[in-house]
């Protein structure tokens, strides 16, 4: 495996952060989510089967998951890259929330791809799905 820069890991692990906190922040305000995410963004989602194409879809997505009682998110791995001026941030997260009572623990895996628009680092695209527990065999 290629080591990237460390200036693209430190990029992608702000960006990274700052949606963890984004989704995760009490005030459970949307618009912080939305602001990470490029106007023209794509989102494959994990607990929707539409794919979010705008702004106004990825606000109907987030609004709902965001405001889960307890919600938090635990990153088990991470793996940034970086290729023609964008970042690839792949990797597993764990989120966790209450439903009816009981703890919902839900492994995913995901990818995120990052590119500077001006000044500022963007989700152009990002993919999330529940983590297979265990391989197919084929």
């Amino acid at each position: 495996m290629n080591i990237p820069p460390l200036e693209t890991v430190k990029i992608a692990q702000t960006i990274y952060n700052d949606w963890v906190e984004a989704m995760t922040c009490p005030k459970n305000d949307v618009h912080r989510v939305l602001d990470l995410y490029h106007e023209d963004a794509i989102l494959l989602p994990t607990f929707s089967p539409m794919i979010c194409i705008n702004h106004d879809q990825l606000n109907t997505y987030f609004k709902n998951l965001i405001t889960l009682p307890t919600l938090s998110i635990t990153t088990d791995e991470f793996f940034p890259t970086e290729c023609n001026k964008v970042i690839v941030n792949s990797g597993v997260y764990t989120f966790q929330y209450l439903s009816n009572e009981r703890l919902v623990t839900v492994p995913e895996r995901f990818s995120f791809v990052y590119k500077k628009f001006d000044d500022k680092w963007l989700i152009i695209n990002h993919h999330s799905s529940v983590l297979p527990v265990q391989a197919t065999s084929f």
